[in-house]
């Protein structure tokens, strides 16, 4: 079997770049916070479908146990 690697330039590679300093606020704020919620809410669907799965196929303790790991999720950070 033949591996394949994909060689990329630097010069090829973009980033998106915010200058925090200037300009208006908001848009700023809005634009780092979207991306910070919407990993909040993917965690707690992810969340909610352990439980639901586990649920399913375990007893209720280990459904609880499940369900009270990924409430102090948020604790790590």
């Amino acid at each position: 079997m033949d591996k394949k690697v994909l060689v990329v330039k630097k010069s090829e590679v973009t980033t998106a770049k915010m200058d925090m300093l200037h300009g208006t606020l908001w848009d700023k704020i809005i634009r780092y916070a979207l991306p910070v919620a919407a990993t909040g809410i993917l965690e707690q669907l992810f969340n909610a479908s352990d439980i639901a799965i586990v649920g399913n196929f375990a007893e209720d303790a280990k459904t609880i146990a499940v369900a009270a790991v990924g409430a102090n999720t948020w604790d790590l950070s």
